[in-house]
């Protein structure tokens, strides 16, 4: 199995559970010494869906399917809002 395979892999399984220690992740994908860090990384630092609390991943994304492009902060309503309405 690729990485990449393994990755989705591991977003719908830490999806699905909510919270997962990372050894029991490594035995679901057969995950060995680097590879499991380097996934790791990716679901927490890159892809920022989950966070690391000492031995446990846990999902953090609002929405399956989340792109990085949706996780940005919306627009502040003032911008775009008349101002007559944005006063009151």
């Amino acid at each position: 199995m690729s990485f990449v395979a393994k990755l989705q892999r591991a977003r719908e399984v830490l999806q699905q559970q909510g919270r997962l220690s990372v050894r029991a992740l490594a035995r679901e994908l057969d995950l060995r010494g680097d590879e499991l860090d380097e996934l790791i990384a990716e679901l927490v630092d890159v892809q920022q869906l989950a966070v690391r609390e000492s031995s446990v991943l846990v999902w953090t994304a609002r929405e399956a399917g989340m792109n990085p492009a949706s996780r940005r902060s919306a627009p502040d309503p003032r911008t775009y809002t008349p101002k007559h309405l944005a006063d009151k």
